[in-house]
């Protein structure tokens, strides 16, 4: 079963890509154009397959205007989940007194009163956040 879930993750990064690309680059300054045009021009750059033509996929994308421009969020989300997960708790993830369940306790117990970029670092038990980002993603995809 594990292996079944990992089979297309790749495939799925690359997805989740295109649609962050596009959602900030629509939302972004200066943009007035073809969103059609700017969807297959983005598509076509970054998946192996080409883009349909004329599908007007972005007309079915609800999240183009119930959260502009913060559709990467959610790749960015996965990534952090992730890197906690593997730094904190997949060595031994039902020990409740373990160096990251504690960690995760003190870092919820703070709820929004620090910046995020230092809730994750403290997540993530210090270090570089950028870097620690990066190592997940490489070994990752």
């Amino acid at each position: 079963m594990e292996r079944s879930r990992q089979r297309f993750r790749g495939w799925e990064a690359l997805v989740q890509s295109v649609h962050g690309i596009f959602d900030l680059t629509a939302h972004g300054p200066g943009f007035s154009g073809d969103t059609t045009a700017l969807y297959e021009r983005i598509h076509n750059e970054i998946m192996p397959i080409p883009a349909a033509r004329g599908t007007q996929w972005h007309a079915r994308f609800e999240h183009l205007t119930n959260y502009a421009a913060q559709y990467y969020t959610y790749q960015y989300c996965h990534v952090v989940a992730s890197a906690v997960w593997h730094r904190s708790f997949a060595a031994d993830p039902l020990r409740s007194d373990s160096e990251g369940a504690v960690r995760w306790r003190r870092v919820l117990s703070l709820g929004g009163a620090r910046p995020s970029q230092q809730l994750i670092r403290e997540a993530l038990g210090g270090g570089d956040v950028d870097a620690a980002l990066d190592n997940y993603l490489r070994s990752a995809f």
